[in-house]
Order: structure tokens, then C-alpha cells, then sequence
């Protein structure tokens, strides 16, 4: 199954691999098995990171990013 959207905290726990593009590039593409151990942290954390989307302001970051 195939799930693309900008919520990763709603759908995480049903994740098995994440693919994150950005501007159509392949920025990041890992078990979520492996970014928890590796990082130490979940996926949502890593994508706010990567996207630098603030935490608990996802509408008021897309439509700057609009």
C-alpha cells in the first residue's frame, strides 16, 4: 500500500518504509524501524526536522510554503 500526505504522526503507526521528497527529489528513503534506531527519534520528528515544519503549526507552515 501506497499513502502520501503531509500528516506522518496520523499514519506512522502503520508504516513500514518512508519515502520523503522534496521539490521531486529524493530526500530520504528508510525503514521506520531504522530512522527510530538510528535517530532516536519517530518519523514525524525527523520529517519537522527535514522540512523544517514547526511543531503543532502544519496549517500556518503549508500555506507559507504555498
Amino acid at each position: 500500500m501506497l499513502i502520501s500526505t503531509h500528516l506522518i504522526a496520523d499514519v506512522e503507526k502503520v508504516l513500514d518504509e518512508v519515502i520523503f521528497l522534496k521539490e521531486g527529489r529524493l530526500v530520504r528513503k528508510e525503514s521506520v524501524d531504522d530512522i527510530r534506531s538510528k535517530e532516536g527519534k519517530s518519523v514525524d520528528q525527523l520529517f519537522r526536522e527535514i522540512f523544517a515544519v514547526p511543531a503543532g503549526n502544519y496549517e500556518d507552515w503549508r500555506k507559507r510554503e504555498e
